[in-house]
């Protein structure tokens, strides 16, 4: 659209709204209001539907959270972590 189209639509709606009662306007807000607050609504399901992001310190693959298993450093001999910081450290 061209800048004059966009001036003219713009110009058509200021004066639509500007003709309005204040009932008309404030149901005009209120239905804007309702559908930002629906769209945050959906926004939000579908990353709550996506899932959580686990991360794996080792490879840095996103995982999903039923093929994590959490890494608790008093079960690991210190071997085994200079082992493994060993192998970051090479990449």
């Amino acid at each position: 659209m061209d800048a004059t189209k966009k001036k003219e639509l713009f110009q058509k709606r200021t004066e639509e709204y500007e003709s309005m009662d204040k009932e008309a306007k404030r149901d005009l807000l209120n239905k804007r209001k309702e559908e930002n607050q629906r769209q945050s609504h959906i926004s939000r399901i579908m990353k709550i539907r996506e899932g959580s992001y686990f991360i794996c310190t080792f490879c840095n693959r996103i995982l999903y959270k039923n093929s994590v298993m959490r890494c608790i450093n008093n079960k690991y001999p210190a071997k085994h972590f200079s082992m493994f910081n060993n192998h970051l450290m090479v990449k």
